[in-house]
């Protein structure tokens, strides 16, 4: 079953409905996004009738990506009643079928048909031999070619790894470069345009620039982004720190999943029936309505299957939670429960757009939609405006600690980079 799309305009309608409503936080340019896919349709078809299933682009629809504090893609948030319920970041067979069978159980629910969890391997097999990648597919003058693209690109918005090949949106046919290394790319850009403050996105152009010139040609990329995420989880100021878990129940489940994540960097075989238990007490810890990211979920799967777009962005959110003083939980959920009102009423005071409507009357609505979004807005600052002082204080270090962790991804990841022999 088709994935059905929402906007800015029909969100807040659309997600009101008696079943639960899932929404993807996607965009063209993710690959993760678009793998996962497949998998939501085959969902969409299984609970037909039980669970509604959305798509929005957050490149189009920016203002829900802020309102929910989508910081990352692929993100899905489960509604209920039109209320936020939870949310679910990064994506196994084994995660999304458990996390699901979760939400319906809280509600009263049993799903009819879920997921199937996969056959764990043999210790030590593979389905396949790792591919090797040649940067460029070792031609100098394909390096080239990207580089005079990605000056050619006027829109610095459109900068991403679409960039590296002349195939619109596959970046492994001509280059010689990974997908998920292009992922990778696209993360970093995310990361710099929406987290960081307007000191953020206008470096993303210098910033693309340097990382795609970086890049040696010839150079075997392939597992260059399982290693870099290895180095910043468990090598770097910027990895989980032990003693910052909140129990004893998560302190242990992070040194079951280093262990393990350690025996693959030494070659040895981990089975898949060995990451079963660690990835089911990972889901156990979570906490429905707590940070919308649960590093240790996302991260207790095999390194090979680590994707960079949630998961540096969950290490980078897992410091911010750790440094804002005057600034807890009863805050966060105040903001998005006042950013929810926002929206139902603005929802309620606007007629539905309807789904033939012209791209000028959808641009019109947008503006009006945007405008009374930013007067009630208003209204609630001089309504309360010491919730938000401590709350502009908040976005300024947070935009400051978002800038100082993407900048020191950028320039660990060019210094890799140069430092590999073609």
């Amino acid at each position: 079953m088709k994935l059905s799309t929402t906007t800015e305009a029909t969100f807040d309608a659309d997600i009101q409905d008696d079943r639960p409503v899932l929404v993807k936080f996607t965009a063209p340019w993710c690959g993760p996004c678009q793998r996962l896919t497949p998998q939501l349709e085959r969902l969409a078809d299984n609970l037909a009738g039980q669970l509604k299933i959305l798509s929005v682009n957050v490149d189009e629809s920016e203002s829900l990506a802020k309102r929910f504090s989508v910081r990352g893609i692929p993100t899905m948030i489960l509604f209920v009643n039109g209320k936020e319920y939870a949310h679910l970041n990064e994506f196994t067979t084994m995660r999304m079928r458990i996390q699901i069978d979760q939400w319906f159980a809280a509600q009263g629910m049993t799903p009819a048909n879920s997921l199937p969890v996969p056959e764990p391997d043999a210790p030590g097999t593979a389905s396949s031999e790792a591919p090797q990648w040649r940067a460029f597919n070792g031609d100098e003058t394909a390096k080239a070619a990207c580089m005079s693209r990605i000056r050619e690109e006027e829109d610095d918005d459109r900068l991403n790894a679409a960039c590296l090949t002349d195939v619109a949106g596959q970046p492994e046919t001509t280059p010689g470069i990974p997908e998920d290394f292009g992922a990778l790319l696209d993360a970093l850009c995310f990361g710099f345009r929406h987290c960081s403050g307007e000191a953020g996105k206008k470096q993303v152009r210098s910033r693309f620039s340097a990382w795609v010139s970086a890049i040696p040609v010839g150079a075997n990329l392939g597992s260059r982004v399982q290693d870099f995420l290895y180095h910043l989880l468990y090598g770097s100021d910027w990895g989980i720190i032990p003693s910052a878990l909140s129990s004893d129940a998560e302190r242990h489940l992070f040194v079951q999943m280093s262990a393990l994540h350690k025996r693959e960097r030494r070659g040895e075989g981990v089975a898949r029936s060995e990451w079963d238990p660690v990835q089911r007490a990972a889901i156990a810890v979570s906490k429905v309505n707590d940070v919308p990211f649960n590093a240790l979920e996302t991260l207790a799967v095999p390194v090979a299957e680590w994707s960079w777009s949630i998961t540096g962005t969950l290490i980078a959110v897992s410091h911010f939670h750790r440094g804002q003083p005057n600034w807890g939980s009863e805050d966060l959920e105040t903001l998005h429960r006042l950013q929810n009102q926002s929206h139902e009423q603005v929802s309620r005071e606007l007629e539905p757009l309807p789904a033939d409507a012209s791209p000028e009357a959808a641009a019109k609505r947008h503006a009006q939609w945007q405008g009374r979004l930013n007067e009630l807005h208003q209204e609630q600052r001089e309504t309360d405006p010491e919730f938000w002082a401590r709350f502009d204080t908040m976005k300024a270090r947070d935009d400051d600690t978002q800038l100082r962790y993407y900048t020191f991804i950028s320039d660990a990841l060019i210094n890799q980079l140069q430092a590999l022999e073609s």
